[in-house]
């Protein structure tokens, strides 16, 4: 019997030495960092942004891969998700505020702290859970919601601050402080969205702020399009509804401020004058790329950017009157060309591919080879096959075709190629249309471009 008794206390003594081992498993670090409270303004940032998705470090460089892996399976078992927090705001003012959040990346090695805010609560929302890094958010063109990054490289607790200014009285504003970390694959945590009103302006101030509105000189002007980009700040007013106007008339461009003070009252005219409404309901600064579209060749526009608003005081404020001259060209619409694979014999390759010239004519059919892509790439810019210089391997040109209409399909033998380089080749037509001068010229017209498998 003194036996018996003798091993139960052993396996007793056995059983909690095991669970003193057990309680000595290393544990996250819970150590807290001195809180940060320095104030950032609200510029957006999408700058460089670290990559978060680098493998965690769980022993020694010196270690062996068994030992590695066997480190890092255990480790994971402690990492915990980070603890995001939003704060009220606090200074709110009638166009400024301080937005405030606290993150904890608790046993995280490092994050990315950012802010996302704006006057469109679903739009705050969305950005807060619709996206796995900071670099796939899309940056944003207005007040509706845009981000501000705190901090690229987090690590334990911080507390932050940031600073919003030329807010819109009277409104108000959404908000929430994420981080984005990475615990095997990446994520993005936020807080809870926060908001905030802004105060009325002193009744007794006459400071009302006009809306402001920009338009550029366009670009890309085509026989039948042209690029515009504007900006709207609209300062005190609200309920902005944003609208470009444009037309052959310059004179009734011109007085679209002067004859109405509202989107609605702005009188079509045809070719002379056009409105195309973009957005309504704005509030704060907006930034617009549009297209004018539907235009005739070789004719001049004018056009501006408007934008009906409302709050202390209503009206209509306009862009000054810009204007461009449609291309007298259809530089798109030219003969089309396709370039086909090629069939290669030692030393040797025929080029295939086709020429369709559309409505136009007389064409001049040719191939062009040899080694050099940037030159084969940019052949077009030639403008006749004249203008092409041959420069032994690496550029050489062949006709198949000096007069050339309607479809047919092309083919090319090249011989004595070099086994050791790597030839490129495409298919082109010469032909003649009118420059933008409406005189008649000589353009290319050339296919995609392919390499010869030797």
């Amino acid at each position: 019997m003194p036996l018996v008794y003798g091993l139960i206390i052993l396996a007793f003594l056995g059983l909690s030495f095991g669970i003193n081992a057990d309680s000595d498993l290393p544990k996250s670090s819970q150590s807290a960092t001195v809180a940060n409270f320095a104030v950032l303004d609200e510029s957006t940032d999408h700058g460089e942004i670290p990559n978060y998705s680098t493998a965690r470090s769980g022993a020694k460089s010196s270690a062996s891969a068994e030992t590695r892996i066997k480190t890092e399976s255990y480790n994971s078992n402690y990492y915990r998700p980070p603890m995001v927090q939003t704060l009220s705001a606090e200074n709110i003012e009638y166009n400024t505020a301080v937005l405030r959040g606290e993150v904890d990346l608790r046993s995280i090695d490092s994050g990315l702290v950012f802010v996302v805010y704006g006057y469109e609560k679903s739009k705050v929302a969305e950005v807060g859970s619709k996206y796995k890094t900071f670099v796939e958010i899309p940056a944003s063109n207005n007040d509706k919601v845009r981000t501000k990054v705190l901090n690229k490289i987090a690590n334990g607790f911080d507390s932050y601050k940031l600073k919003l200014s030329s807010l819109v009285q009277d409104t108000e504003y959404f908000y929430q402080i994420c981080v984005q970390y990475n615990m095997g694959d990446d994520a993005v945590s936020c807080g809870q969205i926060e908001s905030f009103v802004t105060n009325l302006r002193d009744p007794r101030s006459n400071d009302f702020g006009q809306p402001r509105v920009s338009i550029d000189t366009a670009t890309n002007v085509t026989a039948y399009t042209a690029d515009v980009k504007g900006s709207v700040d609209m300062k005190d007013g609200k309920a902005g509804i944003v609208f470009i106007v444009y037309g052959e008339s310059k004179n009734l461009v011109n007085l679209v401020d002067v004859e109405s003070n509202k989107y609605s009252n702005v009188e079509e005219s045809y070719e002379y004058l056009q409105k195309d409404r973009i957005e309504t309901n704005l509030l704060g600064k907006s930034e617009y790329n549009l297209i004018i579209d539907d235009l005739d060749r070789d004719t001049e526009y004018f056009y501006r950017l408007c934008v009906e608003f409302d709050g202390e005081k209503s009206g209509l404020e306009c862009s000054p009157v810009h204007s461009f001259v449609t291309d007298s060209r259809d530089r798109d619409h030219k003969p089309s060309v396709n370039t086909y694979g090629a069939v290669v014999s030692g030393n040797s390759a025929q080029l295939f591919g086709s020429v369709r010239m559309l409505d136009f004519f007389d064409g001049l059919v040719f191939f062009v080879y040899g080694t050099d892509l940037k030159k084969i790439t940019v052949i077009e810019e030639n403008g006749s096959f004249a203008k092409i210089r041959q420069d032994s391997d690496k550029l050489q040109r062949v006709s198949v075709d000096n007069d050339h209409d309607g479809n047919a399909d092309f083919k090319l033998i090249i011989n004595d190629l070099k086994l050791t380089s790597t030839y490129f080749y495409r298919l082109c037509v010469e032909y003649v249309d009118e420059n933008y001068k409406g005189r008649e010229e000589l353009f290319l017209s050339c296919g995609e471009v392919r390499d010869i498998g030797i």
